[in-house]
């Protein structure tokens, strides 16, 4: 897919407070243990994901819900400085801000996070309607709340019919519930998380990749024949099939020294996404640039390490 215009990337779901400690090891239960540093960052995929190709020079919009919790104060300047658009998000009185507790390891690299959304509501269909399917080229979801997330699936699948510039459809398959399988009949592209590899009973990439397409080929509340399916793998790289059933994979780049691990799935979805943005048919090269983004994301703290990343 060539971009010739001036068209956004829309990324859809919830945006959270990072608050982060870094700790030398691990602790244990009842451990009363001093941290090396401390900050905060806004966090959530979506959130990520949108800093991540705003930094490699997209044009994002986040569709996201907030709260007069003055603790949004923040994460609200943060993505304005950052230009990511956020005019039609939805604001809330008397909602708590969904905070995330992060442990950084840094004999490991490895990550811990502790998740509390006390109040706050999702994105519904209603606020995806006031947006104007006009200015973007690309949708990005996450699977869950699957009756909003139908209805905003089917409507951009009604407007392709009425266009020739087509909006691509991408979903992130990550939260351990059944039910978010049935949006996957509706997406161009499906990114299987580890976590809901379990679901459909799998424990490495290329059976969950099998089994995944398998699902979607043969079972009529799923079926996508047509969609190319990719499945990242931590430390063990990612693979994909594309449309035509070609199997692909590729193995993580590491750095010499890792030192932050949080977010590395966000930056492999960014570097992939920004590759099919590219061309859409390199679907190798899509997942080579996911794997050595992430890599490169896990020698730094933060995002905005990936301003200076070069893809090949």
């Amino acid at each position: 897919m060539n971009i010739t215009n001036d068209k956004k990337i829309l990324l859809i779901r919830e945006c959270v407070l990072d608050i982060i400690q870094i700790v030398k090891t691990f602790p244990k239960e009842d451990d009363d243990v001093r941290s090396i540093n401390a900050y905060h960052q806004r966090g959530g995929n979506a959130s990520n994901t949108s800093t991540v190709l705003t930094n490699l020079g997209w044009r994002c919009e986040l569709l996201t819900t907030f709260a007069d919790d003055k603790m949004f104060t923040f994460i609200i300047e943060d993505l304005k400085d950052r230009n990511i658009d956020i005019k039609n998000c939805r604001y809330y009185s008397d909602c708590n801000i969904p905070l995330s507790t992060v442990l950084l390891s840094k004999d490991t690299g490895a990550r811990t996070i502790i998740h509390n959304n006390k109040n706050l509501p999702h994105v519904l269909f209603e606020d995806f309607d006031k947006c104007n399917l006009n200015e973007y080229f690309w949708v990005h979801f996450e699977a869950r709340s699957v009756p909003e997330t139908t209805k905003m699936m089917q409507k951009i699948i009604k407007y392709n019919e009425t266009v020739n510039e087509k909006i691509k459809i991408s979903l992130e398959l990550e939260k351990k519930r059944d039910e978010n399988l049935l949006l996957v009949k509706y997406a161009d592209v499906v990114i299987l998380g580890r976590d809901y590899a379990e679901i459909i009973g799998c424990h490495d990439k290329k059976t969950a990749i099998y089994k995944l397409k398998e699902i979607m080929t043969n079972d009529e509340c799923y079926r996508n024949e047509k969609c190319v399916l990719v499945c990242p793998w931590g430390k063990d790289g990612a693979c994909a099939i594309d449309d035509d059933g070609n199997y692909y994979e590729n193995p993580i780049f590491e750095q010499k020294e890792v030192v932050d691990t949080l977010g590395a799935g966000d930056t492999f979805v960014s570097g992939l996404l920004h590759s099919l943005m590219k061309n859409f048919n390199d679907i190798p090269q899509a997942i080579k640039n996911g794997c050595m983004i992430a890599g490169y994301k896990c020698g730094f703290y933060g995002y905005d390490c990936v301003k200076n990343f070069t893809f090949p």
